[in-house]
């Protein structure tokens, strides 16, 4: 099992930071939701949450969701550049109209050890609805960093002034379209030219889509 999978890893942070913080694990399980029977679990080291449980965790204790996994005292300059499989979430890009994704980092996600191996991944937050019902605003969507993608594949794409959209991407003889899920948009479509031009470019493909209820 590796070092950011192991259950005996999260489970010695856990009981570490309740003990820091000086909390009850009921108090924990009262506010965030969660049974008291999968804390148990959690703390014992017989599971292991999903990534989304992590961040909210970390949120929650005021940490990053390295210094969960790793360790509470995970230092500085480990989290500012974290291992592999830790992938920042810069900003948000849009689903709607066209609008310059933010690229600070506003939070972490995890990906699989095999998946880091296998190429550059980031994740953004969506901020619109054009991708609707399939994407929501304040989803998160994990991208493979890559300058082309099959056609109808999700792509996120940056086109002129690093302007970002999260759009389904269709090649024919005429140029390329920039599709929306939401019957509500209208294509956006570039000639061959235009991309050239502009230029339009695929960012990378949306391998995975996280969203929280």
């Amino acid at each position: 099992m590796g070092k950011f999978d192991n259950r005996r890893v999260l489970s010695a942070n856990l009981r570490a930071i309740l003990n820091e913080k000086g909390l009850r694990p009921k108090t924990v399980c009262d506010e965030l939701g969660i049974a008291p029977t999968t804390f148990s679990d959690w703390i014992n080291g017989k599971a292991y949450p999903r990534m989304s449980r992590i961040v909210e965790l970390a949120d929650y204790f005021n940490l990053r969701p390295i210094q969960l996994i790793e360790g509470p005292d995970a230092c500085e300059d480990k989290t500012a550049n974290p291992p592999a499989n830790i992938i920042p979430v810069l900003g948000r890009v849009a689903a709607g109209p066209l609008n310059t994704a933010a690229q600070e980092v506003i939070g972490w996600e995890l990906v699989s050890e095999r998946e880091a191996q296998s190429g550059e991944y980031f994740a953004l937050q969506v901020g619109g609805n054009s991708m609707e019902p399939r994407f929501s605003v304040g989803d998160t969507v994990i991208i493979r960093r890559q300058s082309d993608v099959d056609n109808g594949q999700i792509a996120v794409i940056i086109t002129g002034d690093d302007e970002a959209t999260l759009k389904r991407v269709v090649k024919q003889n005429e140029g390329l379209f920039l599709m929306s899920l939401n019957p509500a948009y209208d294509p956006i479509f570039f000639t061959w030219q235009e991309v050239y031009d502009l230029p339009v470019i695929i960012l990378g493909r949306v391998v995975e889509l996280r969203a929280r209820f």
